[in-house]
């Protein structure tokens, strides 16, 4: 197996007792793959203590880019152990450890399956690499082990095998240490590793179980009262950080003092956390999710040419947008309060008549305040044609115009987990989410029956910027049957 590694100078951030982990496998996903190799290097306070690392048969053949990648052929497994044969010893030199390892999300994941399979719930504390990398040096932009190997000259023997990638992960460490100092990493490790300072009315066991996937929690207070709904694309992180005193507002800290009990809903990807957490907080109102909570008074603004030609602004309740005649919709508002205030937004910044657009009363041709003291081109005097009031209007509220819906009906937006495999459909329907099923079919048979489902300003505007960065995410329901 070689020496066991010299790198404790450098080491010194690493008070206690660590095992840095690297695994080989036989690809990404940790409930249908399986490991093939497992390493361990050993570290009590700054001193590597011990190294082990084995080949483990995964009871399936090696895909060949595996072997490209790592080496790793069928035939050097051919008289490897099992992982059952080797859990006790991988679960010896684990206990009691922080786990680390470069992209900890992956190999933790993996290790967790292993040990369920053989009926072991294993947990621990755990230190990502690649964080603390990202921590340290923020404004690099490479920060896999690749990228660290050449930025910091690490060993590079054996790269994509477990021992040599679990002791690249180690040099990163100490060399980070170098080169920051002892105080800075130090501290970067403590604020990825200390555990939160959890509220003395809350359970001690409360984080347990928050997995390390999508969805939205919910924090609940005394009697049950609900305080606040958020969402993650790592719930346990994102709770963990709640909780970390470091609280970035007052209200923050309100919520945890009256914390007493959390709970989750899991998502298969971060858009239906998004979608479930607006629909949530509308549905439950939690105390301080005031952005998110108000939906019945929702408004458009929508154009109409008045007698004399001009287009004159007309604010009307949100309703679906199949209902909607034309395609002149703007918005969409919280209320008619913030559509006025939009209004005389773009008055003011455009030199646009008040009176023109509903902010004014007065009556024939006479001038408006506006246009007494400079500020309104005409319109209200006739002495700005409607061509051009109007091309001026419709370019000022260009930028809120509501998308027009570019399919004929509903579509299903699919998100799929890498690690788990299991998919879910997101329905929509001129902007409206009519719910989420688990396939296509269940997605069609939902849009042809579909439940009420008003227009709704925060899931339009999250599925319209969804849309713009995932164009080709959403598919044609009625193409599929």
């Amino acid at each position: 197996m070689g020496a066991i590694l010299d790198t404790r100078e450098g080491l010194a951030p690493l008070t206690g007792s660590w095992a840095f982990v690297d695994l080989e496998t036989t690809g990404g996903n940790p409930a249908r793959n399986r490991i093939i190799e497992v390493a361990v290097v050993a570290v009590d306070d700054g001193e590597v203590v011990d190294e082990w690392s084995r080949l483990v048969a995964p009871g399936r053949p090696i895909p060949p880019s595996i072997t490209g990648l790592t080496g790793i052929d069928d035939s050097m497994l051919a008289d490897a152990p099992a992982f059952a044969d080797i859990r006790d010893e991988l679960l010896e030199r684990l206990r009691g450890r922080t786990v680390v390892a470069h992209n900890a999300r992956f190999d933790y994941g993996f290790l967790r399956n292993e040990f369920r399979r053989e009926g072991i719930t294993f947990r621990a504390p755990v230190m990502c690499t690649v964080r603390l990398s990202r921590a340290l040096y923020p404004d690099h932009r490479g920060h896999g082990l690749d990228a660290l190997i050449q930025r910091f000259d690490l060993p590079r023997d054996a790269r994509h095998r477990a021992l040599g990638d679990a002791r690249a992960a180690l040099a990163f460490v100490g060399a980070a240490t170098r080169d920051r100092g002892t105080a800075a990493v130090t501290h970067a490790i403590e604020r990825q590793c200390g555990g939160p300072s959890l509220p003395p009315q809350l359970a001690p066991d409360a984080l347990e179980g928050l997995p390390h996937r999508p969805g939205v929690y919910l924090f609940y207070g005394e009697d049950d009262a609900l305080l606040y709904i958020g969402k993650s694309v790592d719930l346990h992180d994102r709770v963990r950080s709640h909780l970390s005193g470091d609280h970035r507002s007052h209200t923050a800290t309100r919520i945890a003092h009256r914390l007493t009990r959390i709970d989750w809903q899991e998502t298969v990807g971060e858009l239906g956390a998004l979608l479930r957490e607006a629909r949530l907080i509308k549905q439950l109102r939690p105390l301080h999710n005031r952005r998110l909570r108000e939906a019945g008074a929702q408004v458009v603004i929508a154009v109409a040419e008045d007698a004399d030609g001009y287009l004159e602004p007309l604010i009307v309740p949100a309703r679906a947008p199949d209902a909607w005649p034309g395609d002149r919709w703007y918005g969409p508002f919280g209320d008619r309060r913030a559509a006025r205030r939009e209004l005389g937004r773009i008055a003011d910044e455009n030199a646009l008549c008040r009176r023109r657009l509903g902010l004014e009363k007065g009556r024939g041709n006479r001038p408006c305040f506006g246009r007494q003291i400079g500020r309104c081109q005409g319109a209200c005097t006739g002495e700005e044609a409607p061509v051009r009031f109007n091309m001026r209007l419709l370019e000022a509220l260009g930028e809120r115009r509501i998308q027009p819906w570019p399919w004929p009906g509903a579509v299903a937006i699919t998100e799929t987990d890498p690690e788990s495999g299991r998919s879910e459909c997101h329905v929509i329907d001129h902007w409206r989410y009519l719910g989420s099923a688990r396939d296509e079919t269940e997605a069609a048979e939902l849009a042809s029956d579909p439940p009420s489902a008003p227009f709704d300003r925060d899931h339009y505007r999250l599925l319209a910027r969804w849309l713009r960065r995932h164009p080709q995410s959403a598919r044609r329901l009625d193409a599929t049957r």
